[in-house]
């Protein structure tokens, strides 16, 4: 029964690998991608703008309240999760990706970090039935960056992509951690970091940016845990700096500030994400984890 139940989670997270998403024109290279899911396996609700809106904001009430908020012009990603009582796995995602012109920046460094802070808070103590493990909750961040057109939605997290030449930087960080249902009461504090620069070679250097972050909590009946509230709104940002004299555009026009790019290639992919496989990569580790501690 445990292996049939593994088996049957792990193909679920394996067909989250196909799904598809359209390209937008050429030439136009940014999206904004805010979702949610309810009780997984269930739909994903894919908030996902291509070449338009910058800021997008993806909300559910029907099972608790989520939330998540993606903004290009901010660099930013904002998450939300209150269960309200209902003691059901709620889900967050959000990631974007920009294209990045950069000039007069030869001999110099391109330097960025990613950064994810928030805090799960919960309450406990309700009836426990005999055998149920403590839940378990799990965030991660992950930001990647490759030369122009190479990665798509479906490869910019794959295998082959990071270890290929056009890997000029990927960074992932993640945390799972259980929650101590028998406490009235609790407070876990979150924070996870990716730094990294690029040396520019020339002074006119083009690349694509992919971000993505996302949270998962993971309750099952009669576990004890009444309630929960995890509160990433306060920062999941990206930031960038480059030496004096340096400038950057942006794809959208609109990315932390910058400016459309006065050579803006053309003929490329747009550089979508794969949120999908990721949330599933995500859920994964925890029933998993959740499998190997059941008796």
């Amino acid at each position: 029964m445990k292996l049939q139940r593994m088996t049957t989670i792990l193909g679920v997270g394996a067909l989250l690998l196909t799904m598809e998403t359209s390209a937008g024109p050429l030439g136009s290279n940014y999206y904004v991608r805010p979702g949610l899911r309810v009780n997984f396996p269930a739909e994903f609700q894919d908030g996902l703008e291509v070449n338009g809106a910058t800021t997008k904001t993806q909300v559910q009430g029907v099972i608790g309240n989520s939330r998540s908020r993606v903004s290009l012009d901010e660099g930013t990603v904002k998450m939300y999760i209150d269960s309200q009582g209902n003691n059901i796995n709620l889900q967050t995602f959000g990631g974007f990706g920009e294209r990045v012109t950069v000039t007069g920046g030869a001999g110099t460094n391109w330097s960025f970090s990613f950064a994810v802070d928030g805090y799960l808070e919960t309450l406990g103590g309700a009836p426990r039935i005999e055998g149920v493990p403590d839940p378990l909750w799990f965030y991660d961040i992950g930001l990647a960056i490759y030369e122009p057109g190479v990665a798509t939605y479906n490869t910019f997290n794959s295998v082959e992509l990071r270890t290929s030449s056009s890997n000029l930087f990927y960074g992932y960080d993640s945390e799972l951690r259980g929650i101590n249902s028998d406490l009235e009461f609790d407070i876990q504090d979150a924070f996870l970091s990716i730094d990294g620069f690029i040396p520019l070679a020339s002074n006119f250097e083009v690349f694509d940016i992919f971000v993505f972050t996302n949270i998962i909590v993971d309750p099952e009946i009669g576990d004890g845990l009444e309630n929960y509230l995890a509160d990433f709104e306060n920062t999941a940002s990206y930031s960038q700096a480059f030496a004096p004299g340096v400038e950057a555009f942006s794809s959208s026009g609109q990315f932390l500030g910058l400016g459309i790019a006065p050579q803006e290639p053309t003929g490329t992919p747009v550089p979508l994400p794969a949120p999908a496989m990721l949330m599933g990569m995500g859920f994964c580790l925890l029933r998993v984890r959740r499998c190997l501690r059941r008796p």
